[in-house]
């Protein structure tokens, strides 16, 4: 039994992960993180065109919205439209965007 009870200690010790301290310091990895990557590459997939493939009231309800992080009511306070207007707007606005962003498919079929 005694054996027993050593091979399991034994075991568990093998399986318990070992925790080592993170120092900055001594990381050498070079890659950027996942958000300046995806930040720069914003332009490179034409965001500002398809922005701009929008009519104005929807452009500043997604940038309001989506961007700035504003609720309803404050964009819509801000724009002097009644939220439901906003929430029309945004819709049409994600809705039309959705649509440019989805690659074009052939129906020849």
């Amino acid at each position: 039994m005694a054996h027993a009870r050593h091979v399991d200690e034994v075991r568990r010790k093998l399986r318990t992960p070992v925790l080592v301290g993170y120092e900055a310091d001594g990381d050498a990895r070079t890659t950027e993180s996942a958000e300046s990557v995806a930040l720069g590459n914003l332009d490179a997939h034409g965001t500002t065109g398809m922005l701009a493939a929008l009519n104005a009231e929807q452009r500043e309800v997604i940038l309001l919205r989506i961007v700035a992080e504003l609720p309803i009511e404050q964009v819509a306070e801000i724009l002097g439209k009644s939220a439901g207007s906003v929430k029309q707007l945004q819709r049409r606005g994600l809705l039309k965007l959705k649509e440019i962003a989805q690659p074009k498919t052939s129906e020849a079929l």
